[in-house]
């Protein structure tokens, strides 16, 4: 199939992860309430912390398996095969709602193998944006796209969390099921997306990368490390509307709302006038320190609005920094690496989730909230003068 037909099968692609995303957003801010709100657990922020950590643990960990098996077979039938695994999986949690049999042994066991698919399809998705792409513009917009429509789809989560709420967590469970359905139909519909015939080493595995893409694999690493300091933003904002707005969980859908809004915003922005930025260096120190005041804000503010206004103008800063980031990989790994890079990319945003929600959540259960986010904008701070070391290019 040639590249002037390559726009309709990146459409399909985007709007399967916009339906799926908006699941998710759906279920993950049910998940947390779930868990805040239960009486019956006796330290709900450590366990929030356990929960995320061990899900974000499993997500990390199986990134490069998949990374092979992206690069050895057809991208499409990965994409369904991810669909298929989180559809049973998420089905199976919704039942259990449904029937009044949802532990937490019987959470965990559930989430852990429903996030270690999710790397398997979103990585398929990085390592096909190219074969769409005829132009640097094109793939650059797709770059974009690809990011948007996540965060479009968490838009749309958070706007009907409220209401998935109101119905009980089974409905947001149920939703999420039927969105993983959806999302199987749309990519079964796509044409193959054969694996490349480029012979490949025997040793081809993750860590040959660093020796291929030295430059590119530090960066990598250091937003796995960056993202350290950064998730535990999705254990404080519970928490905050708990503790600070004294609110209920409709309240923290917004907060989601504005982290979202903001993110898609930029990126829609690089989607219509996608552009390259010679000397970035300093402009990814510059937006992650400007996290780091962000981060400080949300740990003293007081009002609703003053949280919605940082976050909003936090998440267009994260998203400028993922689009240079992502833009600077697919112009720069060869497509017989993307599976494998981006299944690595994956596992290394992510590794900094499990120890990081753990810690966070464990530092929560000890110390006030306003002194931890504090803290913890101090790090970030720190963390952001190591971004000065990687190269424009």
């Amino acid at each position: 199939m040639g590249k002037a037909s390559s726009a309709p099968r990146a459409a399909f692609i985007f709007l399967a992860q916009l339906v799926s995303v908006a699941g998710d957003k759906m279920f993950a801010i049910a998940l947390s309430w779930w868990v805040i709100s239960n009486a019956a657990l006796p330290h709900p922020e450590w366990t929030l912390g356990l929960l995320l950590a061990a899900s974000s643990l499993s997500s990390a960990v199986s990134g490069p398996f998949w990374g092979r098996l992206i690069d050895r077979h057809d991208k499409r039938l990965c994409m369904v095969l991810a669909d298929v695994s989180r559809l049973l999986l998420m089905s199976a949690l919704a039942w259990l709602a449904h029937d009044g049999g949802l532990t937490l042994p019987r959470l965990f066991a559930l989430c852990l193998p429903l996030f270690a698919f999710e790397p398997l399809f979103d990585s398929a998705v990085s390592a096909s944006l190219a074969s769409f792409a005829d132009s640097p513009p094109m793939l650059a917009r797709w770059v974009a796209l690809e990011s948007a429509i996540p965060n479009l789809g968490a838009v749309l989560g958070a706007l009907l969390g409220s209401f998935a709420l109101a119905a009980g967590v089974e409905a947001a469970f149920w939703f999420n099921a039927g969105t993983f359905l959806v999302s199987c139909l749309l990519v079964s519909g796509l044409p193959a997306l054969p694996a490349c015939t480029e012979p490949q080493e025997a040793d081809d595995e993750a860590l040959s990368l660093s020796k291929r893409y030295p430059e590119a694999v530090r960066l990598l690493v250091l937003f796995g490390a960056i993202n350290f300091f950064l998730v535990p933003v999705f254990l404080y904002l519970p928490l905050l509307v708990r503790d600070v707005l004294s609110a209920d969980g409709s309240r923290l859908s917004l907060l989601e709302l504005a982290l979202a809004t903001g993110n898609l915003l930029v990126f829609g922005c690089f989607a219509l006038w996608p552009r390259e930025f010679p000397r970035i260096r300093r402009l990814r120190f510059f937006l992650v320190a400007l996290s780091a005041l962000f981060m400080w804000g949300l740990g003293v503010a007081e009002s609703i609005e003053a949280m919605l206004a940082i976050l909003f103008v936090w998440g267009g800063a994260l998203a400028f920094v993922t689009y240079l980031m992502f833009s600077s990989f697919q112009r720069n790994i060869a497509d017989s690496h993307k599976g494998r890079f981006f299944g690595t990319l994956t596992s290394a945003l992510t590794l900094g989730f499990p120890l990081s929600f753990a810690c966070f959540g464990l530092l929560l259960s000890r110390f006030p909230l306003p002194t931890v986010i504090v803290g913890n904008a101090a790090c970030v701070a720190l963390v952001s003068l190591a971004f000065l070391t990687i190269p424009d290019r």
